[in-house]
């Protein structure tokens, strides 16, 4: 939550320094379809001359944009340098994303996508191994300790072999499990078609589950 709010201020610092309306102020006044934050209406608020609205879209995505960023094995450092800039390039290239193109969130991703994979072109940069999960899990209030241990351990395992894997197959498992993107959606981030963004994914995963039961068979 720490990082969630150092980003969400920052951002609003960098973009307007007169904006102050509050977390709760600002969720008050969001305008949903379903679960989903209503993106389209949002920009038109913005359109219309109203900034603050961005802290909305700020709100909504920052969650999924940092859980792919870890997923990708950038450091936490790393990770928020990313987020940031994605929001910045976002907001002030708003006036050149278009609806009927993409939805909001393959736009942003795009950018995320390009910025991480820059990053770790980079010579001798390094990844870590996050706090995070490697993937969403559901929690289970009723699971025993032990169980929860095993889950802790599966979610470290995931995590070492998604380092082990080459970044263009990590890059799309970590944008396939990623709430909201769906493969017509990772297709468009990746410039492939959707055929050829399922086969990257199914490829990927195997050799995922490769590292993995050798990591198994190993201890």
């Amino acid at each position: 939550m720490h990082n969630d709010r150092h980003l969400h201020y920052a951002v609003l610092r960098l973009l307007n320094n007169n904006v102050t309306i509050s977390v709760l102020a600002c969720i008050s006044r969001q305008i949903h379809i379903g679960n989903d934050v209503n993106t389209p209406a949002i920009i038109q608020q913005i359109e219309n001359g109203d900034s603050s609205a961005f802290e909305l879209l700020v709100t909504y995505f920052q969650q999924p944009l940092f859980g792919y960023l870890g997923r990708m094995g950038l450091s936490q450092t790393l990770a928020e340098d990313i987020a940031q800039e994605t929001f910045l390039r976002a907001w002030q290239k708003l006036a050149s994303f278009d609806a009927e193109r993409a939805t909001f969130s393959t736009w942003l991703f795009t950018i995320a996508h390009r910025l991480a994979l820059n990053e770790l072109s980079r010579k001798g940069n390094q990844v870590e191994i996050n706090a995070e999960p490697a993937f969403d899990a559901a929690e289970d209030s009723k699971a025993s300790p032990d169980d929860q241990v095993d889950l802790q351990l599966n979610q470290a395992s995931l995590r070492n072999a998604m380092l082990q894997l080459p970044v263009n197959d990590r890059n799309v498992l970590a944008l396939a499990y990623t709430k909201g993107l769906d493969m017509r959606c990772l297709a468009e981030i990746e410039g492939v078609s959707v055929s050829a963004v399922k086969v990257r994914v199914y490829r990927a995963k195997q050799r995922l589950l490769t590292i993995l039961e050798k990591h198994h068979a190993e201890r």
